[in-house]
């Protein structure tokens, strides 16, 4: 979600569109359409959706009179489909199951989000009003509980784990974009300033590899796109300059893969590439393009997977991307999510890729829900 929009505006009801005059008339025939009736509609256009995934949340938006929790109710509760891999000679593939997890204890957006010690955190983001927050929610395989607030109340933060260590680094704030760099401390209880990226930047992807740590990407408190990235050495707490992103952009998606830190999609506008830093060799290199440009998708590798999932349209308003891309054997192939979201941070736990809270439809929109997904 852009930073200018989330401060115009606020509240669930923003960019949502209008019922027309009288209301929706149709095969269901009645002005406010129930669920069964959004069932038997999403069943008529799900060929469609295979090469258009973001239609999914687009026709939910559009039918009118739905509410959130309809959305959500109207996704199945697991799913393993056959889907055809874009540009592979229509080669099909099983896509990992998926399912509902217990959400989170209150919605939140643009919110980041990693696992350690058994324990799965959601940091900070946007509360159902488009406040900043410094909530953090921790997970602990069976419920849900409040842990040690962030010193600062940020949106747009990244967070991973280096060296055992959790760190949520950026993200913007009442000051702006923050350049802060924090660490959860070995009791999991409070949280320390642990130095400062040489470039605050916010809607940033934030990669680990082995005791270093990568700030790719992002933008500043005044929307411009910060091109060099940035390497954090654990043991000194200290970032340093590294050469600039190919193509300079935010909300990416951030993953590592055969020891390189790639970003994938990211804004403005939406792009399908995807960039990989090599630290071996002080080089960029570029992965096969996503099945469809994204910005604010969620991505991680676990096993020797890796996935990207959602995002939403660049100009907010244009509806949430559904794919679910998995890279496989150098390609690309693409699924559904069960609950199409933007503004989330894939975190892999226990086994399956998690993603929590997020937007279900452009803008500020968040929800509590959580699903997983099984690599």
């Amino acid at each position: 979600m852009s930073r200018v929009r989330s401060r115009e505006g606020k509240g669930p009801a923003r960019n949502r569109p209008e019922d027309p005059p009288g209301g929706t008339k149709g095969e269901c025939g009645a002005p406010k359409v129930g669920l069964r009736c959004v069932l038997s509609r999403l069943t008529k256009v799900a060929s469609i959706m295979l090469y258009s995934p973001s239609l999914l949340a687009g026709v939910a938006i559009f039918l009118g009179g739905i509410s959130q929790a309809a959305v959500t109710r109207a996704a199945p509760r697991a799913q393993t489909l056959r889907f055809a891999a874009r540009g592979a000679g229509q080669v099909s593939f099983a896509m990992p199951s998926q399912r509902r997890e217990p959400s989170l204890p209150q919605p939140r957006e643009e919110t980041a989000a990693a696992a350690l010690k058994a324990k799965l955190y959601v940091i900070a983001g946007f509360d159902a009003a488009g406040r900043d927050t410094n909530t953090v929610y921790v997970f602990d395989g069976r419920k849900w509980s409040t842990g040690p607030s962030l010193p600062t109340a940020v949106d747009h933060p990244a967070a991973a784990v280096g060296a055992g260590r959790l760190y949520v680094v950026g993200g913007f704030g009442a000051s702006g974009a923050s350049s802060q760099t924090f660490v959860l401390s070995p009791s999991g209880r409070s949280w320390s300033t642990a130095g400062m990226m040489h470039r605050a930047r916010g809607a940033l992807a934030l990669v680990a590899l082995g005791n270093q740590l990568y700030a790719l990407g992002g933008k500043d408190a005044a929307g411009a796109e910060i091109a060099p990235a940035e390497v954090y050495q654990i043991s000194s707490r200290s970032w340093t300059e590294l050469i600039d992103l190919p193509h300079p952009r935010d909300h990416l998606a951030g993953f590592s893969y055969r020891g390189w830190a790639c970003a994938a999609g990211g804004r403005s506008p939406n792009t399908a590439r995807v960039d990989c830093y090599d630290p071996g060799h002080h080089a960029w290199h570029r992965l096969p393009d996503l099945p469809m440009p994204t910005s604010g998708a969620g991505a991680a590798s676990y096993g020797g997977v890796v996935m990207v999932g959602g995002g939403e349209l660049a100009a907010e308003g244009g509806g949430i991307i559904a794919q679910l891309a998995l890279l496989s054997n150098g390609k690309w192939e693409m699924g559904t999510m069960l609950v199409p979201r933007h503004g989330i941070e894939f975190a892999p736990y226990k086994g399956r890729i998690w993603a929590c809270g997020g937007g279900i439809a452009p803008g500020l929109h968040p929800v509590a829900a959580c699903t997983s997904i099984r690599p």
